[in-house]
């Protein structure tokens, strides 16, 4: 398979062809300066002399063309018709010259397996050699003779073509590369955005609630709604200084901080939360995904469950360490929480350490997440 280049601008930039092929082409010069010595030597007519010196310029020219402007294996559309000019030149040139040299038919079998995808390589090395054979028989060379330049011809070609093979994989793995790269950036993007939510969504919903209440105290509990106007100025700067950390560096939140600021955040907006179990000797990756994990399942209980007990259980058994959050409230039918941006964030953020996710009823009433995720190393 060739690999196409779409457009300039996914082409690596470069001032002409690579090293490799300007020694390829100095080779061809040199090759070509003997060719046409020995062409001279040979005493030619006029005639001939002044078909094979344009031809030449000619067969040059195309081959300048061609080599200069696409190397192998960043050719956007195979230069068949070059090829042909250059193969009807080489033919034209071999009938004039009076002695038997296959060199330029040569050149255009190992253009061929160069510039040529998959069949038309094959057949333009094959077509070459036969054209090598052609030229011999005109001449009525030895048939050993004939059979080493007609071997050499095949060499050449399918050296070239190997060569060729290699730079279209190594243009291949350079794209890769490149589209991997956008899509590491891409996901950073993600995930970033997915942590921001997890993060603000939990403090703003904390806001949100404990400003409302303040708002209905005001005028009955003066005081009661001032604390409650405390809290929310502390839970905004804490917030903030939560951003600026996950601006910075992004945040690894721990399991044992998020369990006791999800118990706090639970019982400030009147919600009887119960935390169970220890956060153990976890993976970095697994107690960062429970602990977002579980500062977002706060978050919906509290945004949508209208709850009045909430259960925050964390257990390790046969290797793998199990999450359970139980609420008593209006349940799963009624959750907003479960179809929308969070919990889709969770079986994301889950489902990348292999864990799995469990959303929906809780015996008797209200809703309940389960998540389990491998507790070793993976």
């Amino acid at each position: 398979m060739r690999v196409m280049v779409p457009s300039d601008h996914d082409a690596p930039a470069r001032w002409g062809p690579p090293v490799h092929i300007v020694v390829g082409l100095a080779a061809f010069l040199v090759l070509l300066a003997n060719w046409l010595r020995e062409f001279f030597t040979r005493h030619p007519s006029g005639i001939a002399v002044a078909v094979t010196v344009a031809g030449v310029a000619a067969f040059v020219a195309a081959f300048f063309r061609l080599v200069w402007a696409d190397a192998p294996g960043l050719v956007a559309k195979p230069p068949t018709r070059p090829i042909v000019a250059m193969a009807g030149l080489a033919v034209v040139l071999g009938i004039v010259d009076p002695a038997p040299d296959a060199l330029l038919v040569i050149t255009v079998g190992a253009m061929s397996a160069a510039y040529l995808p998959g069949r038309g390589a094959i057949s333009g090395i094959t077509l070459a050699a036969l054209g090598v054979i052609a030229v011999h028989v005109g001449h009525g060379s030895s048939a050993a003779d004939t059979a080493r330049d007609a071997i050499q011809s095949l060499a050449i070609g399918f050296f070239v073509l190997g060569y060729a093979r290699l730079a279209e994989t190594n243009r291949a793995l350079e794209l890769a590369r490149e589209q991997v790269a956008g899509l590491a950036v891409a996901n950073e993007r993600l995930r970033f955005a997915r942590d921001l939510h997890d993060l603000l969504g939990h403090t703003l919903t904390v806001i949100r609630v404990k400003s409302e209440l303040a708002r209905r105290l005001v005028h009955r509990d003066p005081h009661r709604a001032a604390t409650e106007m405390d809290e929310v100025e502390r839970v905004a700067r804490d917030a903030l200084g939560e951003v600026r950390d996950a601006v910075g560096g992004y945040r690894r939140p721990r399991l044992a901080d998020e369990l006791q600021g999800v118990k706090d955040a639970l019982t400030s907006v009147g919600i009887d939360a119960q935390v169970v179990g220890s956060t153990g000797d976890l993976p970095d990756d697994v107690e960062v995904a429970l602990a977002w994990t579980i500062r977002e399942a706060a978050t919906n209980v509290i945004r949508h469950s209208q709850a009045r007990t909430c259960r925050v259980e964390v257990s390790t058994d046969g290797g793998h360490t199990e999450l359970d959050v139980t609420d008593d409230g209006v349940g799963p039918a009624r959750d907003g929480g479960a179809s929308g941006g969070g919990l889709r964030g969770i079986r994301e953020r889950i489902g990348a350490i292999g864990g799995s996710v469990e959303f929906g009823p809780a015996p008797g009433a209200g809703s309940r997440l389960r998540v389990s995720v491998p507790a070793g190393p993976r």
